[in-house]
């Protein structure tokens, strides 16, 4: 069908849209006043081609319209004519219509698989299965009816709504955990940004949520962790006044530093912090174990002598040292040898163990004459030879407190006593 114009005396008007859509016109009210005229879609078709009707001269609709559109099969309307207004009296479909009160125990909108735009909508209670809109304002939000996961899910990068996530999952029974999920790729990232602090408070109370929280519950004095508007990490401390301020014990395996600056060691106050410096150290700036070597220089020709060296305690403690007092002579754990307990000859055994091929036997009755070899070395200008005993001893003035000889020959000679 296309367009057509009501004429004066119908009453019922059945419409067949099956090859296109179609535009009634109603005739004027004043020319049938009080006339009921019925429209209805004859095969089923309004859902493939609408049908529009329209109004003329500037009447309208009872709600002040001057069309309306069908597009769902089977409709029908029936109109009421009154004085320059069409009263809809009776439909299946109506694109816009004021009703003061609507009482159903179910209400389907078109096929139940579409969509329905609306103005503004001001309701106690909505209950959908899914919403599209551009801008949601809600006072209060409630996500999810069961304990397993409730979630807020994002369009994302990828257009599937599986890139960013905000989750409550259940944990095991009883328990559960929040999760902020940003998937996507490694050069995503999660971004907090505010102007004032961040605060992050642990170990509250047990509690659960209700609308007076946020009035009724006051932040913690010293927080678990926070960043402050200087960027300052403090941990246990409500004012960080270094880059991490941690009131308590640090403990890690490895601590990589340029700088340590220290005010106590073991709960002991050092006065000021103590800085690595090489002041002092001259030129080198420092001492490493390949610069160190060994000498007697400035010891002096006498070396130390026992005059020198002081006896001292200090630095051993109460016990951790030994004096002449307590040590005692013993013979416990010598043996049965002796009548004292002490070491006797039968005790001791002879052996030739690094002697080389010279040694003393006692089987040999001590040292022969073979064994001994004449030698000079180390006896200067002047020696005594055994060979024969009759040998001469050759020098330049010599002194000698005692001379025993048989012989002697002498161009000059001194003495101080003379025995005879």
């Amino acid at each position: 069908m296309s367009s057509y114009f009501i004429s004066t005396p119908a009453e019922v008007v059945v419409v067949d849209s099956r090859t296109r859509s179609g535009f009634i016109t109603l005739p004027l009210t004043n020319s049938i006043p009080y006339r009921v005229i019925n429209f209805k879609d004859q095969y089923g078709t309004f859902s493939n081609s609408t049908l529009t009707i329209s109004t003329q001269r500037g009447e309208s609709f009872d709600d002040n319209t001057t069309s309306k559109t069908f597009s769902n099969a089977f409709s029908f309307l029936s109109l009421y004519a009154l004085s320059s207004k069409w009263m809809v009296m009776n439909a299946t479909q109506t694109v816009q219509q004021t009703i003061s009160s609507l009482t159903v125990n179910e209400l389907q909108f078109g096929s139940g698989a579409g969509w329905i735009q609306f103005g503004p909508i001001q309701a106690p209670i909505i209950s959908t299965i899914q919403v599209n809109t551009n801008d949601s304002y809600v006072n209060n939000s409630y996500v999810g009816n069961q304990s397993t996961v409730n979630d807020i899910m994002f369009w994302g990068l990828q257009g599937g709504y599986n890139n960013t996530a905000l989750a409550e999952i259940s944990t095991g029974t009883g328990t559960q955990e929040f999760l902020v999920f940003k998937g996507s790729s490694v050069s995503d990232r999660i971004r907090f940004q505010t102007t004032g602090n961040f605060v992050v408070e642990t170990g509250v109370s047990s509690r659960l949520w209700n609308s007076n929280i946020p009035t009724t519950t006051t932040s913690n004095v010293i927080p678990a962790m926070i960043i402050n508007t200087l960027s300052n990490v403090g941990i246990q401390t409500a004012n960080p006044a270094t880059t991490l301020d941690v009131a308590g014990t640090i403990r890690g395996v490895t601590l990589s530093t340029q700088a340590l600056n220290i005010s106590t060691i073991n709960g002991n106050t050092l006065g000021a912090p103590i800085t690595s410096s090489i002041i002092g150290l001259g030129t080198i700036g420092y001492i490493s174990s390949t610069q160190l070597f060994s000498t007697v220089s400035g010891v002096g020709t006498g070396g130390i002598t026992q005059p020198q060296l002081t006896s001292t305690a200090i630095g051993l403690g109460t016990i951790g040292y030994i004096s002449s007092t307590q040590l005692f002579s013993t013979v416990s754990g010598i043996g049965t040898g002796g009548g004292g307990g002490g070491i006797t000859t039968g005790n001791l055994t002879s052996t030739t163990v690094g002697l080389g091929n010279i040694y003393i036997s006692s089987a040999g009755g001590g040292i022969i004459q073979s064994d001994l070899t004449s030698t000079v070395q180390g006896l200067g200008n002047i020696y005594i030879s055994t060979g024969g005993g009759g040998g001469f001893s050759n020098g330049g003035s010599n002194f000698f407190s005692s001379v025993s000889t048989t012989q002697l020959f002498a161009n000059t000679v001194y003495f101080g006593l003379i025995f005879l």
